[in-house]
């Protein structure tokens, strides 16, 4: 008796958590909704946007080696002057002296370090305008990730909901039949057994279901309303892939985040080669100054220099370190390359491995939908053979339990789809032009 209770207490939580979750009426937020919020006022975004700032003004420290150095400096105070010879009484004169000189000094000729250096702070800023671009892909895939993973959960846990409910019922209606002595004991143990099966099964899915709706919340925010999440396999037809495997693999080798970086950071160690080759030849400059001083010395009341230099500088040695710095910079753009060789091959067999995923869940859900709809109409047929005595209460159960199976089965063949989609997607480098909106 206290069993049966409880039976029936945990049927009706399980059907006020099943009137919580669906039977509310509000509007549904979408996935692209989702990723709205994901991506509003990211600090990771923030972060990235003021790394191209910086960047920015790294490439300006760059352009202004073109620029001239102009100083002004003023010197003025008060100078005690003592003479004191073998052939006179020491002598003290005081006096005030004060000048002023105005440097200019250009840049004109390094045969390629400044440029060099120029380049290579626009590629520094093309980095970190990728590193936003990957960050917000980043992003979208995480939410996209929340946001179906709650959408699965939901169902599974609407299933498993409906199938304790229906196995209750079953229970209950066996009993009735046992009292009546239509059945035997055998039978209410059966469904009494599958009854606390499917009430185990929907504790667990409810505790999975809290899981993804916690790392919703960590990724895209509170979720009000739990029926707001929808979706279907259809409307992945919004979110196009290329289509053909030889298209991918051209479209991730070009937008890959990952592969655009390293093809940068190779761009960016070629540069700061020509920078280290550059630095061993001669530099030109020019530097002129003119200078106005007053009372420079006791017998001096005003002066006035104007100098014009053309320098030329020749590095002659070092203790070796810019060769050495040389070859660091050379080796370093051999590493690089074989980093974006590697990048290429485990690109590759993503994309592969993906693509195949995806063509295998096709006809998996196609078979699984059938599955579904025979299932159904086998468990209806069974119900009414089982009115009429000829099948038993285990043939009801064993059709119950297929039936639950394959609806389980298509909401999860529905979400690894799904993620197969939008992690190829990723992969190709192509979610930022989906979500270009927000």
């Amino acid at each position: 008796m206290r069993l049966h209770l409880i039976n029936i207490l945990m049927l009706c939580l399980g059907s006020v958590v099943f009137f919580l979750l669906f039977d509310v009426d509000a509007d549904a937020e979408t996935l692209s909704e989702a990723v709205e919020r994901a991506l509003t006022e990211s600090p990771e975004i923030i972060a990235g946007q003021l790394s191209v700032l910086e960047a920015d003004e790294g490439l300006s420290r760059a352009k202004s080696s073109w620029k001239p150095d102009v100083s002004l400096k003023i010197k003025g105070g008060r100078t005690r002057a003592t003479t004191d010879t073998v052939t006179s009484t020491a002598d003290t004169e005081y006096f005030n002296p004060i000048s002023t000189t105005l440097s200019v000094s250009q840049h004109l000729v390094d045969f390629g370090e400044t440029r060099a250096g120029i380049e290579k702070s626009k590629v520094l800023r093309s980095i970190s305008k990728e590193q936003i671009r990957q960050t917000r892909q980043e992003i979208i895939f995480e939410a996209i990730t929340a946001y179906i993973a709650v959408w699965r959960d939901l169902k599974l846990l609407k299933v498993a909901t409906s199938n304790a409910t229906i196995l209750g019922e079953q229970f209950r209606a066996t009993e009735k039949r046992f009292s009546m002595r239509e059945v035997t004991r055998t039978d209410v143990s059966q469904a009494q057994a599958r009854l606390q099966g499917a009430i185990s099964n929907r504790i667990g899915a409810d505790l999975t279901l809290q899981d993804s709706l916690a790392r919703y919340e960590e990724v895209i925010g509170p979720l009000a309303n739990w029926e707001s999440i929808s979706w279907s396999v259809q409307n992945l037809e919004e979110y196009q892939l290329p289509s053909t495997i030889e298209a991918a693999r051209d479209t991730a080798y070009a937008r890959n985040s990952g592969m655009k970086q390293l093809r940068l950071q190779h761009q960016v160690a070629k540069y700061g080669v020509l920078e280290k080759k550059s630095s061993l030849l001669p530099t030109i400059s020019i530097e002129a100054s003119m200078s106005d001083g007053r009372n420079s010395s006791a017998t001096t009341e005003r002066s006035k220099d104007l100098v014009l230099e053309g320098v030329l500088t020749v590095p002659l040695y070092d203790s070796g370190k810019s060769w050495s710095n040389l070859k660091s910079a050379e080796i370093e753009t051999r590493i690089l390359l074989q980093n974006e060789k590697s990048k290429k091959i485990t690109l590759d067999r993503k994309i592969l491995s993906l693509w195949n995923t995806l063509q295998r869940t096709d006809g998996q859900i196609s078979s699984i939908e059938a599955s579904v709809e025979a299932n159904r109409t086998a468990l209806h047929g069974v119900r009414r053979e089982v009115e009429v005595g000829t099948r038993t209460t285990l043939h009801l159960l064993d059709a119950e339990n297929e039936y639950v199976q394959a609806e389980a089965s298509l909401v999860s063949a529905t979400h690894d789809k799904t993620q197969s989609h939008f992690s190829l997607m990723f992969e190709c480098g192509l979610l930022d032009e989906v979500f270009t909106r927000y």
